[in-house]
């Protein structure tokens, strides 16, 4: 069953004119205003000709009951406004928008506390301004505080909290609404990776339950880990609504990346040398991985490129980035003795190299291909350029001590031995 359904939502918002004229008397303001209203009775220029952003345009989409669907989407594409718009805080300026079941948000973790009151009072405080009547934060009351573990320290001033006591609370408040729709906005951004842990926890358990969520973050790992869907939005339209999670993923994250988080070095026009045609992961005869790919995995990271003009300096790279675009490093051709470069002449060109097993933690990845002259290395970053992006996953190593994923970007396996 369809339980939230947008029909050609679009919203828009007026902006205040920086270039309006200004006043500063009553006579000065009729004037001003008697020159616009010639100007549009006249001059026939509408008077919101320069006065509107349109947050949302023409966004279609339907979710079904049970659905965990990620909304990914830079800062000002129109996700909090679309969210907004779910919520009922906002109605959109065009377009209609149909739910089945009642709605909970968590735009923003710790809405509504009041400093000066105890972790008890605000308990109770921010329960309501959630939808919770009195006798449901009285019967779930114990659960909260147990889940936050602030309780020798309810009866404190939440002021005197530290910025991960005040952050638990909030968010065990809010997993305890009660709705057949919960909209989570960024409730990851904050906290410990302990919390973090729980929260995904307590999130996959209100998903098993049959509840439908709509989960935003800028973290494309945990949106890889919850969600079965993502939504991607861009300059207030809808770009992509795809299953494929971790090809729109890979997308995004290319998409996102800017030249200030490149590796440093001048800009070289690399179209005169190369075309890069394909990257991807794949095993060591050449036969991409799809889907998710087991931890331990022997991984090769092929990149298909074709050289228009043969430079003897001429350098090929990538750098490893995580989810939230950490890189964790770079890695070229030319980087070994020059007796061990791999031949890069004219014509078509598949370099391929590898990244050890046991080596990377579970979680997304997002490969982007460097290109120079010698060691000024940047970014390739022509249209319609090639992404590769590949999610691992699976229980760590043959221990029998480490059946979950363990802390840390990386998850190498050393060799330990006594030497006593």
């Amino acid at each position: 069953m369809i339980i939230i359904n947008t029909e050609a939502v679009g919203k828009c918002y007026s902006v205040p004119d920086s270039h309006r004229e200004k006043h500063d008397t009553f006579l000065g303001a009729v004037a001003i205003g008697a020159r616009h209203a010639w100007r549009q009775l006249f001059a026939k220029e509408p008077a919101d000709q320069h006065d509107n952003f349109w947050a949302l345009r023409d966004v279609s989409f339907s979710i079904k009951e049970g659905d965990r669907v990620g909304l990914i989407g830079r800062n000002g594409s129109g996700k909090s406004t679309l969210l907004k718009i779910i919520s009922r805080v906002t109605e959109p300026t065009k377009g209609r928008i149909t739910l089945r079941g009642r709605v909970r948000s968590l735009l923003e973790v710790g809405t509504g506390f009041h400093p000066e009151l105890t972790g008890r009072e605000n308990i109770y405080l921010n329960g309501a301004i959630l939808g919770m009547s009195y006798s449901d934060v009285n019967r779930k009351f114990d659960e909260i505080v147990d889940f936050a573990e602030i309780g020798h320290f309810l009866d404190m001033p939440v002021k005197r909290y530290s910025s991960g006591m005040y952050v638990r609370l909030a968010f065990a408040v809010a997993t305890q609404l009660e709705s057949e729709i919960l909209i989570l906005d960024e409730v990851l951004a904050v906290g410990d990776v302990q919390f973090q842990k729980k929260c995904i926890r307590t999130i996959e358990k209100m998903a098993e339950q049959g509840r439908t969520i709509l989960f935003v973050s800028h973290n494309m790992d945990a949106v890889q880990q919850l969600c079965h869907r993502i939504l991607w939005l861009e300059s207030g339209r809808l770009v992509a609504d795809s299953e494929d999670t971790v090809e729109v993923s890979g997308r995004y994250l290319s998409s996102t990346e800017n030249q200030e988080n490149a590796a440093p070095g001048n800009d070289v026009n690399t179209e005169k040398f190369l075309s890069i045609r394909q990257v991807y992961v794949g095993n060591e005869v050449g036969l991409p991985y799809m889907g998710a790919i087991p931890m331990g995995t022997e991984l090769y990271l092929y990149i298909d490129a074709y050289i228009y003009d043969q430079q003897s300096d001429l350098n090929v790279g990538y750098a490893l980035r995580t989810a939230d675009g950490l890189v964790l490093y770079l890695s070229c051709a030319k980087d070994r003795d020059q007796e061990d470069w791999p031949n890069i002449e004219a014509g078509k060109c598949v370099l391929r190299t590898q990244i050890p097993s046991h080596f990377l933690n579970e979680g997304l990845f997002h490969v982007e291909v460097m290109v120079g002259l010698q060691l000024e290395m940047h970014r390739y970053d022509h249209d319609n350029c090639p992404v590769a992006t590949f999610t691992i996953q699976g229980g760590f190593g043959s221990s029998p001590y480490w059946t979950s994923r363990r802390d840390g970007v990386l998850a190498p396996v050393f060799p330990w031995k006594r030497v006593d």
